[in-house]
């Protein structure tokens, strides 16, 4: 992915993640203090992976001003699937994909929610954890109601 590509909030998004991170492969969740993300803050979901039915299942730990009054209210405890039931299963394998292989992921979308407005949003999911293990993942997201998706 190229740096240059992301919208300001998500490069300092990844610039803020890189720095916590120093030499391992992904910061510790004890690492993430709202303080550090204060430039951000609005635009940030924290998910944790909890164990489901099947395989595993993401649930907001916080969700920040922007990304929650888009949706409508507060979102503590909501699940991946309460957000996106339409459209769970691409978005679960989005956000699975970074919990097994500890990789970032980058995604531009157009969505519709209930009582809003179509968005184009851009969404960067970052992986936190120990060494060797996901536990969870900070999304890092900017809405565009005006713009149009390419093809």
């Amino acid at each position: 992915m190229r740096i240059r590509s992301l919208t300001p909030k998500l490069r300092r998004g990844l610039e803020i993640w890189d720095s916590l991170r120093a030499d391992l492969p992904r910061p510790n969740r004890a690492d993430i203090d709202p303080l550090i993300l204060r430039s951000i803050l609005p635009n940030v979901m924290l998910w944790e992976i909890v164990p489901a039915q099947k395989g595993k299942e993401f649930v907001v730990l916080i969700a920040g001003e922007d990304a929650a009054m888009r949706r409508g209210g507060r979102f503590k405890g909501y699940t991946l699937i309460d957000f996106h039931a339409d459209q769970y299963e691409p978005i679960w394998k989005e956000f699975d994909q970074v919990r097994r292989t500890g990789q970032l992921h980058y995604c531009e979308r157009k969505a519709q929610w209930v009582n809003c407005p179509f968005y184009y949003f851009y969404r960067l999911l970052l992986p936190i954890g120990t060494q060797d293990t996901v536990t969870h993942l900070l999304s890092v997201i900017e809405y565009d109601k005006f713009a149009v998706p390419g093809p």
